[in-house]
């Protein structure tokens, strides 16, 4: 049996089970690394404990995180394991078990986009969407920025909105209030990485949305389409947006995850409260929410330390202790 039979037969094991397609997708996409880095047309019996740490070697090479790797380790083992207990095979993914492998879950933790340079992208949206006389592909990504600010979801719960979701939201928008200078909620519903979420966005984004819906194609099911061919966008060209807008506005390149945890960290830290920053992220357990959007407290601590900092070093008058200190040393040499 060489490798390419034995990963059909596991995913369809996989299937039998009964696990989710996200888990099954994962595992795809891991094994395909293997091939390539093995060949598919490879038998069982010819692979290697060497050949394995050298799919790994090449992995850490090409730039992987230690948390893709922690993943493609844990994947790889599991797929032999079922190998042994159906075939009888040789664990030759045993070599992963040394300490070097020891790869850490943990993920890198990514900053929030600068608020300076979210609010900047912010206020030259309804330009940008403007600025080629009203370029279908700018009112878009003008409309996929704005909507992302708004309602703190990840990339796939974006790519996931249908039109006919967004087109309902936009007939039921709520007032919310004289506090807010009687702005109006708006609510769609979406899937991804946790299952249903829902969104919520405002004025602005409703209008720039509106825009979109006028002029994209009218046959289209999703909302984020190629304007040319009227077909879904590709996930991972949803980024241009930023690039684009980011460029226009004349600041640092940020995309969709910095929104995120700009806008999940801001909202802690004007209300106070963890819980509300757990709801706008849509995350299942609060500890999430305190051990990735912490950077609240990270803040407090460093300008609690620039307090202290100066505290030590400046009299009630202003004047540097410091300076006076040691222009008296000067003084007395």
């Amino acid at each position: 049996m060489n490798l390419n039979q034995s990963i059909e037969g596991y995913i369809r094991y996989l299937r039998g089970r009964y696990v989710s397609d996200a888990h099954v997708q994962s595992v795809m996409y891991r094994m395909r690394r293997l091939v390539a880095s093995v060949g598919g047309e490879t038998n069982l019996a010819d692979i290697t404990p060497e050949m394995i740490a050298d799919h790994f070697h090449d992995l850490e090479t090409n730039g992987l995180a230690y948390a893709t790797l922690a993943g493609q380790k844990s994947t790889l083992r599991a797929f032999w394991r079922w190998l042994v207990e159906q075939y009888g095979v040789d664990d030759v993914t045993r070599v992963l078990l040394a300490h070097r492998y020891n790869y850490d879950y943990r993920p890198v933790r990514n900053r929030p986009a600068p608020r300076d340079d979210l609010n900047a992208v912010l206020r030259v949206l309804p330009e940008f969407a403007a600025h080629r006389n009203h370029n279908p592909c700018d009112v878009r990504d003008a409309a996929l920025v704005s909507l992302a600010a708004d309602s703190a979801k990840r990339r796939g719960e974006l790519w996931n909105l249908r039109r006919r979701d967004i087109e309902m939201s936009l007939r039921r928008g709520e007032k919310i209030g004289e506090k807010t200078n009687g702005r109006t909620i708006y609510t769609a519903s979406s899937h991804g990485k946790t299952g249903q979420t829902e969104f919520v966005f405002f004025d602005e984004t409703a209008m720039l949305l509106r825009n979109w819906l006028a002029v994209m194609p009218r046959s289209s099911t999703w909302l984020w389409v190629n304007v040319r061919t009227g077909k879904r966008l590709r996930v991972d060209a949803m980024g241009l947006a930023f690039r684009r807008i980011c460029k226009y506005a004349g600041v640092p390149l940020f995309r969709f995850h910095a929104i995120r945890k700009r806008a999940v960290t801001d909202i802690i830290e004007a209300s106070g409260d963890t819980k509300i920053g757990q709801l706008l992220a849509g995350h299942a357990d609060q500890r999430t929410t305190q051990l990735h959007y912490n950077d609240v407290d990270a803040q407090r601590v460093r300008r609690q330390a620039a307090q202290l900092a100066a505290m030590r070093r400046y009299d009630d008058d202003g004047d540097s202790l410091a300076a006076s200190l040691f222009g008296g040393v000067a003084e007395a040499d």
